[in-house]
Formats: C-alpha cells, structure tokens, sequence
C-alpha cells in the first residue's frame, strides 16, 4: 500500500513539473529586436549572442541575459519566477 500511495505521488509530482517546464517555456520570447553590426534588425531569441545590443519596449519579453546599458521607468514582474 505504501508503494502504491508514493507511487501515485511521484507520478502527481511530476506531471506538475513538466507543466511548469511548459509554462517557463512559454515565457519566452519568440523574437529579439537587436543592433547588429550597427543595424537594427529582428532575430530569433536563440540567436541572441554576446555582443547584441538588445532593444526592449514596453510588454517585451527579455530574450537572454542582458547587461543594461540605459533605462527609463524600469519595472518588471518576476512573480510568474519566484512563485
């Protein structure tokens, strides 16, 4: 019964972990608006790599980790990370 009743739970537990796999994944944006090579220009996010300048506005979703170079009126919502 034992064995039953922890398989069952690690079951749960784990369905609930591909789910919250799935929903980070939808997070992510699709598209980066970046300055390549002194040109502004639309690239998939996985193509994002160091030295990009990544351009964000208003509702956008962060790419990659970025280092910021300038902002204005900065503000984010992190709960959908820390719970």
């Amino acid at each position: 019964l034992v064995i039953t009743v922890n398989t069952a739970i690690g079951i749960y537990q784990e369905g609930s972990a591909e789910k919250a796999a799935e929903a980070l994944k939808g997070m992510l944006s699709a598209d980066a608006r970046v300055i390549r090579g002194g040109e502004e220009k639309m690239v998939p996010a996985e193509d994002v790599v160091p030295g990009d300048i990544v351009i964000l506005g208003l509702g956008d979703k962060i790419p990659a980790d970025l280092r910021l170079l300038s902002v204005s009126n900065l503000a984010c919502e992190e709960a959908a990370l820390t719970g």
